[in-house]
């Protein structure tokens, strides 16, 4: 029972995974120096939870049985993009961000690639992102955000041995 598990979120879980994410990315936000509230689209909504249950695959990542944070992954044909990851700011800084990630892309063995985004100005999420071997392709400027996100990219097992290269 120690072990991190990953299972498909049911709406019943869309409040604690709601309240998760409301204290990852409000926590998150002001150690940058943002206010609260300033999160991605929908982080404090558990309408928006449900919506995203029901048109991705959204994952509960549990650690001793209690959810511990999340990840919905919009998956196609052409690439698994990881839409969000969050681990709650007390399970942080244990490991279970690296493992449910790592669990997450085994779920998909035919993804060609996998990609993801985040703030041009999150230093530890692009040593964490980097440290699972994905490669930053480039920026965006997110005019919502009023500021740019670093675009991620890591091949899948799908790709067949080949490597994709990122300019």
């Amino acid at each position: 029972m120690n072990e991190l598990t990953v299972e498909k979120a049911a709406p019943e879980n869309a409040s604690v995974l709601t309240a998760l994410q409301r204290e990852a990315f409000n926590t998150k936000m002001a150690r940058y120096g943002f206010p609260p509230g300033n999160g991605p689209h929908g982080f404090a909504d558990s309408e928006w939870q449900i919506k995203q249950m029901q048109e991705n695959d959204y994952y509960a990542i549990s650690w001793q049985g209690t959810i511990v944070g999340g990840c919905i992954v919009k998956n196609t044909s052409d690439e698994c993009h990881i839409i969000r990851i969050f681990i709650g700011p007390e399970y942080q800084k244990r490991g279970f961000g690296k493992q449910g990630l790592s669990k997450i892309e085994l779920l998909y063995p035919q993804a060609p690639v996998f990609t993801l985004d985040t703030p041009d100005w999150d230093d530890e999420n692009h040593r964490f992102y980097e440290g699972l071997g994905y490669l930053r392709a480039g920026t965006a400027f997110h005019p919502d955000l009023d500021f740019s996100l670093y675009l991620y990219r890591k091949s899948g097992k799908g790709a067949g041995g080949r490597k994709f290269l990122f300019r």
